[in-house]
C-alpha cells in the first residue's frame, strides 16, 4: 500500500479553517451598530497632517474607516484568510499563552487576567461606545500597581527594525540581513510601537484610568518574534499635552497620537453609518497603472493618494533608469503598467473585492 499523499493533513486543516471562516462571517451582523452600537479598539485610527511635494494633506494611521463601515453595517466579507494567516494568528496566540504561563510564575507580580477560568478583562463603555477585552493584566505585589499587557508578534528583519531599531535588528539577524542605504532615515530611527497597537493601548488606558475596581495607568506592548528577532517591550501611558490626552511611550510624548483625534474618527464613522453613506477608502485599493505613462490622475482623488501615486511613479522610473539596457527598462515599465499594486493594508482587508467594486462605482459617478 502506498501512503504517499493519501492522508493530506495540511489540506484538511485548510478546508476546516475555510469552513470556520465562513461560519464566522455568518455572525458578523452581531457586531453591527444598531443605532448606538459598539466600536472596537482594534478599529481605531487617527489623521495626521503632513507635507511633501509642495502639498499639505491629511494621512491616516490605523484602521480603514470604510472597512469598519462594512463591518459595522453587517456587510458580508468577500475575502477570507488563507492558511498562512491562520498560522500567523495561531502562533501569536501561542506566544501570548506562553507569556501568560510565565507571568503566573513571577514572584513579584500576580496575574489578574486572564483569571483561573481563562476569562479576559471585558468592557463596554456607554460614554465612548467602545466594547472590547484586554488580554492580560498583572499586579505588582509590593505596590499594587496594575499593569495592562498587550502581546503582539512579528516576523523578519524589517519587522524587527520597525519595533527594535536597525542596530538591534542587525545584531539579531546578522550583518547581511538586509541592505540599508546610509541616507535611509530608518537606519538611525529608534524602534517604536506600531501605530495601530499604540492607538488600541491608549483606548484601554482611557477605559481603566479612573476605574474604581481596577485602575490601570500603565500599559505594556510586548512584541515577540516568530523567528530569531528580539523581544521588545514598551511602556505606554497617557499625559496631558497642549490640551490633549496624548500617548507617552517610554517617557517620550507622541503629540499626534491623542484620544481626541481617535474619538473624532470614531464620530466621523458614526456619522457615515447614521447617514447610510459609504466613507471614502483611507488607503489606495488599486493604483492607476496608466499614471506611469500619462502622469494624469482623476481630479477627485485626494491629495494623499495623489502623492502616493507620485512616489510610486518616481520609484518605478528610478528602477527603470538604473537598468543598463533599453529592453530591461521597457520590462520594468511594462510590469508596472500591468501588475496590480495596492496599499498593503488592502491586501489584508476582508472586504477587498467589495471595496474595489464600490470604488469603481464612485469613480464612474
Amino acid at each position: 500500500m502506498s501512503y504517499t499523499k493519501q492522508f493530506s493533513l495540511v489540506d484538511d486543516i485548510r478546508r476546516q479553517l475555510q469552513t470556520t471562516a465562513n461560519e464566522r462571517d455568518q455572525v458578523t451582523t452581531e457586531h453591527r451598530r444598531p443605532g448606538g452600537g459598539r466600536f472596537w479598539p482594534s478599529s481605531a485610527s487617527i489623521t495626521q497632517v503632513e507635507s511633501s511635494r509642495n502639498c499639505v494633506y491629511e494621512t491616516v494611521e490605523g484602521a480603514c474607516m470604510r472597512a469598519s463601515y462594512y463591518r459595522m453595517t453587517g456587510q458580508s466579507v468577500t475575502e477570507f484568510p488563507d492558511a498562512r494567516m491562520y498560522d500567523i494568528w495561531d502562533l501569536g496566540s501561542a506566544a501570548e499563552d506562553i507569556y501568560v504561563d510565565r507571568f503566573r510564575g513571577l514572584n513579584d507580580y500576580r496575574l489578574i487576567f486572564p483569571n483561573m477560568g481563562n476569562d479576559k478583562l471585558k468592557f463596554t463603555s456607554p460614554d465612548t461606545g467602545l466594547s472590547g477585552e484586554a488580554d492580560i493584566v498583572v499586579q505588582h505585589k509590593e505596590t499594587n500597581v496594575n499593569i495592562g499587557v498587550e502581546m503582539k508578534s512579528y516576523y523578519g528583519f524589517w519587522g524587527a527594525m520597525d519595533v527594535a531599531g536597525y542596530e538591534t535588528a542587525r545584531e539579531a539577524f546578522g550583518g547581511g540581513a538586509a541592505y540599508i542605504r546610509n541616507d535611509d532615515p530608518r537606519k538611525t530611527a529608534a524602534g517604536k510601537p506600531k501605530t495601530q497597537n499604540l492607538l488600541q493601548s491608549c483606548l484601554y488606558l482611557e477605559e481603566f484610568w479612573n476605574s474604581n475596581a481596577l485602575p490601570i495607568r500603565l500599559w505594556k506592548l510586548i512584541y515577540v518574534a516568530r523567528d530569531k528577532g528580539p523581544t521588545v517591550e514598551f511602556d505606554i501611558t497617557l499625559v496631558d499635552y497642549q490640551g490633549k490626552r496624548c500617548a507617552q511611550v517610554d517617557g517620550i510624548v507622541y503629540p499626534d497620537i491623542n484620544l481626541e483625534g481617535i474619538h473624532a474618527r470614531y464620530q466621523k464613522l458614526a456619522d457615515y453609518i447614521d447617514k447610510q453613506t459609504l466613507p471614502p477608502g483611507d488607503y489606495v485599493v488599486e493604483y492607476d497603472n496608466n499614471y506611469i505613462l500619462t502622469g494624469q490622475l482623476p481630479m477627485n482623488m485626494n491629495t494623499w493618494h495623489k502623492v502616493k501615486h507620485m512616489d510610486w511613479r518616481d520609484a518605478v522610473n528610478k528602477k527603470a533608469n538604473a537598468t543598463k539596457s533599453s529592453k530591461n527598462k521597457s520590462n520594468v515599465l511594462n510590469m508596472a503598467q500591468t501588475a496590480t499594486k495596492r496599499d498593503w493594508q488592502c491586501d489584508y482587508c476582508p472586504y477587498l473585492s467589495r471595496c474595489q467594486q464600490d470604488e469603481c462605482i464612485s469613480t464612474v459617478i
